[in-house]
């Protein structure tokens, strides 16, 4: 298990659409459970989260506020035990490998790739990715995904 990852890569499994939201849970690049996340503008804080930790990529943009706000207590760690073992599931919807490449502009930029089908897409900020996942993921009212 590496500890200082060379570029941040995460895995993102989706369980549950509901209401054109997604949910499910975060995994590092060693496939360590991170945090879960309810709905998917959740994501982005336990992404970047992840990302303050380890420095990579740095930002080029700082978060100010009006109140002390601190970002890393984000992280849902949930049960110390599933921090400490090895997830090696898929997501019940969908299961995508993120790789961040920059974080400029006040947002994330890199690839994303949607392993059940192997397919790969670049993003230019969390709107887009964000945008890319419930394009995956379909409803049971839709036919098919839109990748």
């Amino acid at each position: 298990m590496s500890l200082n990852p060379a570029k941040p890569i995460l895995y993102v499994l989706v369980d549950r659409k509901e209401n054109a939201d997604v949910s499910g849970r975060v995994l590092n690049h060693d496939s360590i459970y991170l945090g879960k996340f309810n709905s998917i503008m959740q994501l982005p804080a336990l992404m970047d989260a992840y990302c303050n930790h380890f420095k990579l990529p740095q930002k080029t943009h700082e978060l100010r506020t009006f109140s002390n706000v601190n970002t890393t207590t984000v992280v849902d760690r949930g049960e110390e035990k599933m921090a400490e073992e090895k997830v090696t599931a898929k997501g019940e919807k969908a299961t995508f490998l993120v790789t961040i490449r920059y974080r400029q502009n006040a947002t994330f930029q890199g690839s994303i790739k949607w392993l059940e089908a192997n397919e790969e897409r670049n993003f230019r900020s969390e709107l887009e990715m964000m945008k890319l996942m419930d394009d995956a993921v379909i409803d049971e009212n839709q036919d098919d995904a839109k990748w």
